[in-house]
């Protein structure tokens, strides 16, 4: 009836390898890092998933795993099925009572089947790409973790290298197909070791975020700046809440009255109006505990930091 963790972690990992397909290949070390996963059983994971067919691993100096399917066409019934070995969801609910009642004598048992018939249509229309998509990618689950990094990392533990990778992230950062042996060569450098030091900085802390920051104006979206005032103690129901929008495009905690804050975009402003009025309903907050801040004026920041002493 339930789930097993391998089949959770796999789910998870292939929802990551979706969203980030333009990167891949990908090592599970990296995956299991963004995920929260612990990297030996994802290991193993992955390696049942090659095994499934669902992936595959690339090796030499652009090692990891890519799709051996494309994820619009993995089912979620397809892979939970594959990884638990057995019929899903088929065992009565009221298992562990030795009654020897089937779908034709007993009315709990036909309703179960009934029901989990439903469900299992539903695994099999959903793709990973689908789910992919449709899901927070641990928003909140990062916010201790970040402030504990945040206080381990010290500037005094880089090298000049360090410094040297961290310059050319942040400059004329190069849109091609394999950016990062680009950033090598100029770099003058292996590209497994450019890998391997963006990796450990990423891992300390140092590195917060790769990825790119697109003008959702020019895109035909418009945006805004919220912020709701929670109470302590429900500040991670909230946030949960408030992440399960895929409109929400990240979140953060402020040492401030107003202690959750998120950006919204949608295609429309009357779309955002509603998503804030749903998120002010179900935090059954008071109209004066959410804030709505368009922006008014733009400013273009040179928002790059300066790695060198």
């Amino acid at each position: 009836m339930k789930i097993s963790q391998a089949s959770g972690y796999a789910l998870h990992a292939l929802m990551y390898m979706a969203r980030h397909v333009t990167q891949l290949p990908v090592t599970s070390r990296a995956m299991a890092k963004a995920e929260g996963m612990p990297p030996g059983y994802l290991a193993k994971v992955l390696q049942r998933l090659a095994k499934a067919g669902f992936v595959k691993s690339v090796q030499g100096r652009k090692r990891g795993y890519i799709f051996a399917v494309p994820p619009e066409e993995i089912s979620l019934f397809a892979l939970f099925e594959s990884l638990e070995e057995r019929s899903l969801f088929d065992e009565c609910p009221l298992q562990h009572f030795a009654c020897g009642g089937t779908s034709n004598n007993c009315h709990i048992y036909a309703q179960w089947l009934a029901v989990i018939g439903k469900f299992k249509e539903l695994l099999r229309e959903t793709t990973v790409a689908v789910a992919a998509w449709h899901h927070p990618e641990h928003r909140f689950d990062k916010i201790t973790r970040k402030k504990e990094n945040s206080r381990e990392f010290s500037p005094t533990g880089m090298d000049d290298l360090d410094r040297r990778i961290l310059d050319a992230l942040q400059h004329d950062f190069p849109l091609t197909a394999r950016p990062f042996d680009v950033l090598a060569q100029r770099l003058e450098i292996d590209a497994e070791l450019l890998w391997g030091r963006v990796d450990a900085m990423l891992e300390q802390g140092i590195i917060r975020r790769l990825g790119a920051s697109f003008d959702s104006r020019k895109l035909g979206f418009c945006s805004t700046l919220a912020a709701v005032r929670v109470e302590s103690g429900l500040v991670e129901s909230a946030a949960r809440t408030i992440g399960r929008y895929p409109e929400v495009t990240h979140s953060y905690l402020r040492d401030h009255e107003f202690n959750i804050w998120f950006t919204v975009i949608a295609t429309e402003e009357r779309k955002i109006e509603a998503i804030l009025r749903e998120i002010r309903a179900e935090l059954s907050l008071d109209a004066a505990d959410i804030l709505n801040l368009p922006m008014k004026r733009a400013f273009k920041l040179d928002a790059r930091f300066k790695a060198w002493p």
